[in-house]
């Protein structure tokens, strides 16, 4: 029996979705293995902080250290450093980390800007600025 070039067409989708899909895989496996050999500093370069009534800018204090190997996050400032379990996940030019169900920290997947918003009670504090590999 012959094929027809409409079934050999259909076999050559599913051999390029199929690669797409390894592609994607292999990236995403990969990508925290590279992000691990790099642990982050970040260093705010703006604070502003937000309640119901008003926002304000304020005097940014403590900076972030992000290590891949060991998947923390700490807040840390001139006494010293508070430490979360964290989950980074790429997300195209981006770095979601999950740390705190009150707070969410985005940065260029090379660390070059970042934000972070938390919220203690029902007052924001976003904060923006760069990190460096460690």
């Amino acid at each position: 029996m012959r094929r027809s070039y409409r079934s050999d067409l259909g076999h050559a989708k599913i051999s390029v979705v199929g690669a797409k899909i390894a592609v994607a895989l292999i990236t995403l496996l990969c990508w925290p293995i590279a992000a691990s050999a790099n642990n982050w500093r970040c260093d705010a370069a703006r604070l502003i902080v937000c309640s119901a009534d008003r926002c304000q800018e304020a005097a940014p204090s403590a900076w972030l250290m992000l290590d891949f190997d060991r998947k923390t996050y700490s807040r840390c400032d001139n006494k010293g450093c508070d430490q979360y379990p964290m989950v980074a996940v790429p997300s195209g030019a981006f770095l979601n980390v999950v740390y705190n169900p009150s707070a969410i920290f985005k940065a260029t997947a090379d660390g070059s800007a970042y934000v972070e918003v938390a919220t203690l009670g029902l007052v924001t504090y976003s904060q923006f600025g760069t990190c460096r590999v460690q």
